[in-house]
């Protein structure tokens, strides 16, 4: 789980500082449950937890910044909020891609390993959500989702067909998905890839379905963010969008929708009389 956070400016212009003290004081105060007091009741029922205790952050923070020089990467070992803007600043201003990512564990050790944005050679990348099942030797399961990822953006084309089927091929590993919001910067096609994918028909509350929505800022600058007063980005839909230009294109990922949800599917179909025949409506075939 966690509060995430990507800024981006358009053609040849860069972030100022004023860009980059509201980028993180946005996700200083989602971190710290400012905008929605989110609390463990909210999701889960379990006694392990204080149903009534508030969500915060604090398993760690990460920047990642790309400019016209190269690449900038800071991880923090503690909550955003007690990071001074000062050292936000030095690590991502002057850039035009700006990542930031707040933690709050619940898959995988709490170490600087598995703090984000995951970066990789092809993409960098952040996670919101639990996949059950792709923990691996303590790396959480951003990791496993992560590296497909790479694999999927190694060419140079980027196909909306083929990363459904990524994300498929992941839903279908795991024993359980309850999110898997991704924000994804790939790095040679210079396009944004916003995954949203949540498990709506499970969820506890209506405020944990809002934890899980994503939101779409355009103006001088775009923000992809996990909380905020743009657009909304419906469930199990794919969006690529072109840094230089904003162009924006999208796609209903029904496939990816049928193995994460597949209680829903079920219910529609007994709702509306349709039989499962085979044919292109089965989840996960191609």
């Amino acid at each position: 789980m966690c509060r995430m956070i990507l800024q981006f400016c358009h053609n040849t212009m860069t972030l100022g500082k004023e860009d980059i003290r509201k980028q993180a004081t946005h996700l200083k105060n989602m971190s710290l449950g400012k905008y929605t007091p989110y609390t463990y009741g909210d999701f889960s029922a379990s006694s392990e937890y204080d149903q009534s205790s508030r969500l915060i952050h604090s398993d760690g923070f990460g920047i990642y910044a790309r400019n016209n020089e190269g690449e900038r990467r800071k991880k923090f070992t503690r909550g955003v909020y007690s990071v001074g803007d000062g050292a936000i600043e030095q690590a991502a201003g002057g850039a035009y891609v700006v990542m930031m990512h707040a933690r709050l564990s619940t898959t995988g050790d709490s170490n600087e390993e598995n703090i984000q944005p995951i970066d990789l050679d092809n993409i960098v990348g952040m996670h919101n959500g639990t996949v059950k099942g792709l923990e691996q030797n303590g790396k959480s399961d951003s990791h496993t989702i992560m590296a497909y990822f790479n694999r999927a953006l190694s060419a140079d084309a980027i196909d909306a067909r083929s990363l459904e089927k990524v994300c498929c091929e992941i839903a279908g590993r795991a024993s359980h998905v309850s999110g898997m919001n991704l924000i994804i910067y790939a790095k040679r096609q210079d396009k944004i890839i916003v995954v949203s994918c949540y498990h709506a028909s499970a969820a506890r509350s209506k405020k944990m379905k809002d934890y899980y929505t994503l939101h779409l800022m355009k103006g001088e600058t775009t923000n992809i963010t996990s909380e905020g007063e743009g657009e909304s980005l419906d469930n199990h839909t794919l969006y690529i969008i072109d840094r230089k230009s904003g162009k924006i294109t999208q796609q209903k990922m029904k496939q990816l929708e049928a193995l994460v949800e597949p209680e829903g599917r079920n219910q529609d179909k007994e709702e509306s009389g349709e039989e499962d025949a085979g044919g292109e409506e089965d989840a996960g075939e191609e």
